[in-house]
């Protein structure tokens, strides 16, 4: 192969930007209603201004598209429909407080002025709005009230259709509805009595909730008043994220900088565990309902910035462990615990769930914490162990700004990208050296040589931040460091000593004569430094690496060409 080829390809990898898909709605088919930074205003005055919002743009315009849409093609098939439009509601930095954020959620649910039951998705972000875990705890136990009482009018609706053949039509909308997110008038005809059409009202489901960046943790509050409100609210977040009933449960909570620590981690992880449970329970009771059930479970869980440490970040690990995958989804798609103080034990909970479930989770945040080498070895060795084990890569794994990750951590992370593991790499601004460049050298080489057999334009390795230009010694352990130590002190001690009475005594035998010549042996003391310092570049090196396997594999290849010849 050409070798501007190579370098061109390794430049592209190098520099490859990482994204994340945090909702499967594009911004053109989102209607926001931006009540944030409204703190001057009184909670009526907000939520008067969603109602008029929703119900004069976002329902009528909806209504309005459905019917031109039908107008057009009568027979056009479900699957093609329009995905349903995602309603953003954001209210963040308002500080609508326990009472304002109930208030949004009454004012969202009773402003329905249609006939046409459908279900709505909706993202609500309620960041820093000054709610306690009081507030929080009614927002998770009534979206969980409200849909238990929706399957409970879904069953009632199968029952009355099922004694009433002739309005067979009208079984089970709703839940087809939450199937495919999409409907047709169409194919709806509601001809039943008015308890009946007043059950299929539509319905708001949660797609994503951020509550970030309120006290939840409740620092500094009396520890009678926090051990209360802290158990309602963790007892709260497990039952929304175990979703008994199916319909409850986000796909995405946010709930960075709350203040959280490792017994919520622990109620997250019960929370998983029973989820899945409920989820294989249905699915033997009733395997028609299994599809809609895993529709709505929790996908992505961002926690950042809460103090969770080893411990909250083992409870995560031990539930990632322990649930059981169906239909070959992951436990949770991505979990973000960056700047949450997660050290090595942490990180190797972690490796050891993700070798011991492969496939429990697909995007891992681990930035800004106290991961050193071990830690990150411990990963790297784990994504091995599990793509060998399930052929499933894990999508991106970041790790910058954890100060104690260096060469031999980072090597371990690239062999995990040379097997196959794991596509999309972060290492910023660690502790990664001359080393670590030539081992980026030589998994780029081997990434090259892959090319053939499997496309590798999706693999991403983002180092910047490294001072990849030079070599750190190994130290001396034990007795000898510290002999080398003193050795060192008392030649600088006796330096100073030399050069403040230089003046008045005679030190003679000194193989410095004169200031002239200390200055240079100083001089020369530098250029031998940075003689050093570029025979071991990590420019240099990261090249030179790379070269040298390219051309090794290249030599392997015309040797294997040869003996068929032969």
């Amino acid at each position: 192969m050409n070798l501007s080829l190579h370098v061109s390809l390794l430049v592209s990898l190098v520099v490859q930007s990482l994204h994340c898909n945090a909702s499967g709605h594009s911004l053109s088919n989102t209607f926001l209603i931006n009540q944030s930074y409204k703190h001057h205003k009184n909670i009526n005055e907000i939520a008067q201004t969603i109602k008029y919002e929703m119900v004069e743009s976002f329902l009528k315009k909806t209504n309005t598209k459905r019917q031109k849409e039908i107008d057009v093609n009568e027979e056009m098939d479900k699957e093609n429909d329009d995905v349903e439009r995602l309603l953003s509601v954001d209210v963040s930095f308002s500080f609508i407080k326990d009472e304002g954020i109930e208030k949004v959620l009454d004012t969202l649910l009773s402003c329905d002025e249609s006939d046409e039951p459908r279900c709505i998705p909706m993202s609500l972000d309620a960041s820093m709005n000054h709610i306690t875990p009081k507030g929080v705890s009614k927002l998770f136990n009534r979206l969980v009230q409200l849909a238990e009482k929706r399957v409970m009018d879904s069953n009632d609706t199968e029952n009355y259709t099922t004694a009433n053949p002739e309005n067979n039509v009208t079984k089970s909308i709703e839940i087809e509805q939450l199937e495919k997110h999409t409907t047709n008038s169409s194919h709806v005809e509601i001809d039943t009595d008015e308890k009946l059409k007043s059950e299929k009202r539509h319905h708001i489901y949660m797609e994503s909730i951020n509550i970030s960046l309120n006290d939840i943790g409740l620092h500094g509050v009396d520890t009678v008043h926090k051990t209360s409100e802290t158990a309602s609210f963790m007892k709260s977040i497990k039952k929304l994220i175990e979703n008994e009933s199916g319909l409850a449960c986000p796909s995405i909570l946010r709930i960075d900088n709350c203040g959280l620590g490792p017994p919520s981690c622990r109620s997250i992880g019960k929370g998983l565990i029973n989820c899945e449970n409920h989820i294989l329970e249905k699915e033997r009771n009733n395997p028609s309902s299994f599809k809609r059930l895993q529709q709505r479970r929790l996908e992505e869980l961002y926690m950042s910035g809460n103090p969770i440490s080893d411990e909250g970040a083992t409870a995560l690990a031990a539930a990632l462990k322990v649930t059981s995958r169906t239909q070959n989804l992951p436990v949770i798609h991505t979990l973000d615990i960056s700047s949450c103080h997660v050290g090595d034990v942490g990180a190797e909970a972690l490796a050891y769930a993700i070798a011991g479930n492969p496939g429990c989770v697909k995007s891992l945040d681990l930035s800004n914490n106290r991961i050193t080498d071990r830690g990150a070895k411990a990963l790297g060795k784990a994504l091995i162990l599990s793509y060998k084990k399930l052929k499933d890569p894990m999508e991106s794994l970041f790790l910058s700004n954890n100060d104690d990750i260096g060469d031999d951590g980072a090597a371990s992370l690239f062999e995990a990208i040379e097997s196959g593991a794991l596509k999309c790499l972060s290492l910023r601004s660690c502790s990664i050296r001359a080393d670590g460049a030539s081992a980026l050298g030589k998994t780029l080489a081997k990434l090259i040589s892959q090319t053939k057999n499997k496309n590798i334009s999706d693999i991403s390795i983002d180092m910047s931040g490294n001072k990849l230009g030079t070599h750190v010694t190994k130290k001396k352990k034990g007795y000898s460091a510290y002999l080398d130590s003193m050795n060192s002190i008392s030649q600088k001690g006796f330096g100073l000593f030399k050069s403040g009475l230089k003046d008045f005594v005679d030190f003679g035998g000194s193989s410095l004569e004169s200031d002239d010549e200390a200055e240079e042996e100083d001089d020369c003391l530098k250029e031998n430094e940075k003689h050093q310092i570029s025979t071991k570049c990590g420019a240099i090196l990261l090249y030179d690496s790379f070269v040298e396997s390219i051309e090794a594999t290249e030599d392997k290849e015309k040797d294997v060409e040869n003996s068929g010849i032969r």
